[in-house]
């Protein structure tokens, strides 16, 4: 009823069903689920350290080149042949927050420290939709893989604030210390939450707000 498949002593995964070996047992075979990479060499056996280092060392442009069969709609639509062709994949291999992640912080990976942490699960289904949004939103505007717990904590900040409630279009690479900003400087520019857009000219705010940032008092040094 139940058969042991594999035996390794540390996995790597990431999105959805890629695994990876980074420590294996001896005498036993690795675990290795490429989840739509194409590592270049023929060699399988250098398949697995091939998919580690590509974790290691990617960024938001990595790219590769694959060679594929045209599907079957492509082949109906256009009348083409069952030939192969080359593509352009962006190589994907973040988190992909079907559940929350927990307590970031740092473990090697074959000695490179990489972002690491527990998960918990979200409290309902829209939480998790609205996650996966918003991060499909910071990445393609930012180009921030998640290597770090930096990383973490700018995604959760730019995810900590519902634009909606607060009347403000927001870029989105904007994160919640910027919108700050702006509804300061909105507040500021209406004489509301007990401002007066009269007792300082523009340039005097701006002289002010400079000199707040460099002594830390107003928004802390991110300013």
């Amino acid at each position: 009823m139940v058969e042991c498949k594999h035996r390794i002593a540390q996995p790597l995964g990431w999105r959805t069903r890629g695994q990876a070996t980074l420590k294996p047992i001896e005498n036993e075979k690795p675990v290795l689920a490429k989840a739509g990479l194409k590592p270049p060499m023929k060699d399988k056996a250098q398949h697995n350290q091939w998919i580690i280092d590509t974790f290691v060392n990617r960024s938001g442009n990595s790219k590769q080149t694959v060679s594929m069969l045209r599907n079957l709609p492509e082949i109906w639509k256009h009348g083409a042949d069952l030939v192969a062709k080359e593509i352009v994949r962006r190589i994907n291999m973040c988190f992909d927050f079907k559940r929350r992640p927990a307590n970031p912080t740092t473990r090697p990976v074959q000695g490179v420290e990489h972002l690491y942490f527990g998960t918990v699960p979200w409290r309902t289904v829209d939480e998790f939709m609205a996650c996966r949004e918003q991060w499909e939103q910071f990445r393609a505007s930012s180009g921030v893989v998640l290597k770090t717990a930096d990383d973490l904590a700018k995604f959760e900040d730019y995810r900590a604030v519902d634009v909606s409630k607060t009347g403000l279009k927001r870029p989105k690479k904007d994160t919640a210390l910027t919108i700050a900003k702006r509804m300061f400087l909105r507040a500021y520019t209406r004489s509301v939450w007990g401002l007066d857009a009269k007792a300082m000219s523009y340039a005097e705010v701006a002289q002010w707000l400079a000199q707040q940032r460099a002594e830390g008092t107003v928004f802390g040094n991110a300013w």
